[in-house]
């Protein structure tokens, strides 16, 4: 297994007892969200931003 794809089990999610949350996106979004570089920092990003502009949540730092 190519180690570079290997869970390292290190940052943002690991140590919590939470499930993922995942989702099915139309092909075309699929695409460009896979060839993100970071793309769950990313994600995390656009939900938050998200909840903010719907108030969610409040603004400034989660």
């Amino acid at each position: 297994m190519n180690d570079s794809k290997r869970i390292k089990g290190v940052g943002l999610g690991t140590t919590d007892k939470q499930a993922p949350i995942c989702v099915k996106l139309p092909p075309d979004i699929d695409t460009v969200v896979r060839s993100l570089p970071n793309r769950s920092d990313k994600i995390r990003q656009w939900i938050i931003e998200g909840m903010r502009r719907e108030g969610l949540l409040p603004s400034g730092e989660p």
